[in-house]
């Protein structure tokens, strides 16, 4: 269960989520988190469980994101054929993403390359 860091007693809460590796990166099975759906709210406690199952998947290696300045970072991951790297930052259409100089998909749905969710 998820610990309440904050609660104004007035329908406010913030929650600690217990985290399989820290920071923003993931590396994610893209059919799986294709298959979890559109979650629909805050309260959408089903896709939101599956969205979590697949996102901190214990048995994904750990990806490192280091931000250089407000606009540029560098993710350190190795994913397989079948895998994206998740960034759990606020999706811009504006962003790209390069391995050794060719340009990957940035993408705010989930498909092969970089998800931005």
């Amino acid at each position: 269960m998820a610990t309440a860091l904050f609660d104004d007693q007035h329908g406010t809460v913030v929650y600690s989520v217990p985290r399989v590796h820290p920071g923003i990166g993931r590396i994610v099975s893209t059919e799986a988190l294709q298959s979890v759906g559109k979650i629909r709210g805050g309260d959408d406690r089903d896709t939101l469980t599956k969205y979590v199952a697949v996102v901190e998947n214990p048995g994904q290696p750990v990806t490192s994101v280091t931000w250089r300045n407000t606009d540029e970072a560098d993710v350190q991951a190795e994913a397989s054929i079948g895998q994206s790297v998740l960034l759990q930052e606020t999706y811009d259409p504006a962003w790209h993403a390069y391995e050794n100089g060719k340009e990957l998909t940035v993408a705010s749905r989930p498909r092969n390359g970089i998800y931005l969710g």
